[in-house]
């Protein structure tokens, strides 16, 4: 019976996911997160370890010769220029925060405003912090169909923008997995963390 349902079933459609800012749907506002000045100086620190890297490199440029490197291009007669060691800083760290904005997190235990408060904190630790980059989505979905609104965070001031839709109160928890990785791919960090 299952085997028969499946097949008879049409093709899902794929999901949509609409920008708020780009859709001229409303979100809402509210007062920004409130960032917690302890949490965001303690974490400060350890943004600012993650921010700039160096790496060792053998390349064509540097100061010191790489011997190793050296000895290996002249035995396999390859281009003994590129045994150089140069010290490089990588990028940091890439943080994607993925917030359920469903009627829910308004509506029971104040979880929304909790959500923009650590949002708000993270905001502030990364300030003066270079090479971190941190952004967030609020998500939420329309009754009935593939359709996600989907909110952009950039900035602490962004964080009023936090708050559910009524147009869009449900959670497609497996639509904004699938979102959430696409985003934090595309962004730039070699290290990367998604809450």
């Amino acid at each position: 019976k299952m085997r028969d349902k499946i097949r008879l079933t049409n093709d899902p459609k794929a999901p949509e996911y609409l920008e708020a800012d780009l859709e001229g749907i409303e979100r809402g506002t509210t007062d920004c997160g409130l960032p917690a000045t302890e949490i965001a100086k303690g974490m400060n620190k350890i943004f600012r370890t993650l921010a700039e890297l160096p790496v060792e490199t053998v390349c064509k440029e540097g100061d010191e010769v790489d011997v190793e490197s050296f000895v290996s291009n002249k035995a396999r007669g390859f281009n003994i220029d590129e045994c150089l060691i140069d010290t490089k800083y990588i990028e940091g760290a890439s943080i994607l925060i993925s917030v359920d904005g469903s009627c829910s997190m308004d509506n029971y235990g104040g979880s929304m405003k909790k959500a923009r408060d650590m949002t708000a904190t993270l905001f502030r630790s990364i300030e003066n912090v270079p090479n971190i980059n941190l952004k967030a989505i609020v998500w939420s979905g329309a009754s009935g169909s593939e359709k996600m609104l989907v909110t952009p965070i950039n900035s602490l001031k962004e964080t009023e923008r936090m708050t559910s839709c009524s147009a869009y109160c449900l959670t497609p928890t497996h639509l904004a997995i699938d979102y959430s990785a696409d985003v934090i791919k595309h962004m730039k960090g070699r290290k990367k963390l998604m809450i």
